[in-house]
């Protein structure tokens, strides 16, 4: 009987030390959490906010905006990635064409603008930097950007009849280390350029062409 006692008694402190336990987990965390940083319980339960991107700044280049180029990236010796970004720009107008390339961070400021002449029928071309050999591609302007993990670039010319391509161009080191890739990046018309590219495009205009009924 006195072993029955015992094992009972064994049993409860068992089941009340457990229920303790359950309930200081249900109850502290986060108060615990607070205090192991050195921070009112509050602030940790305060949403996370990422306060550090920037608002994004007027664009410096007062030519009207033509293309958007959806994303730049300029890294040298990142986790061991060597990548650069290069906007190409072709003037299919009749007459030279003033052209800028302004690049932008991630948050939207701008990072440095590039400005050349583009004559008729002739390209140029635009890098973040010279750092990683651009391989094919013509270069006349080199932002020569310090590394940034993200960004963009407007492409603004006083004709819209520009045409605009980007890529990004990888290595496995600096200058003419061994090509990597050559990768595009999207690019979207603005405006007026937008309705001159689409206007020779049936596929942009609503759909494929067909025929039409000669009437007999």
């Amino acid at each position: 009987m006195r072993s029955d006692r015992g094992t009972k008694l064994l049993l409860v402190l068992i089941a009340a030390a457990l229920w303790a336990l359950t309930m200081t987990q249900l109850v502290v965390p986060e108060a615990q959490a607070g205090f192991a940083l050195g921070r009112p319980q509050a602030e940790v339960q305060r949403p996370m906010v990422d306060e550090a991107i920037p608002i994004a700044t007027a664009p410096t280049s007062t030519r009207p905006l033509r293309w958007r180029v959806a994303n730049a990236v300029e890294a040298v010796g990142v986790f061991g990635i060597n990548c650069m970004t290069v906007v190409q720009v072709i003037n299919t107008g009749p007459t030279a064409v003033d052209t800028d390339v302004e690049w932008f961070s991630v948050g939207g400021s701008s990072l440095y603008l590039g400005s050349a002449t583009v004559g008729a029928g002739r390209t140029r071309g635009w890098v973040t930097d010279l750092e990683v050999d651009p391989g094919p591609f013509q270069i006349h302007s080199d932002a020569d950007l310090p590394n940034f993990s993200g960004g963009y670039a407007h492409v603004n010319a006083d004709d819209p009849r520009v045409l605009a391509s980007a890529f990004r161009v990888c290595r496995e080191g600096t200058g003419t280390a061994a090509l990597i890739s050559i990768g595009t990046i999207p690019v979207h018309a603005v405006g007026a350029t937008a309705e001159y590219f689409q206007a020779g495009l049936p596929m942009m205009r609503g759909g494929p062409p067909v025929a039409a009924p000669d009437g007999s």
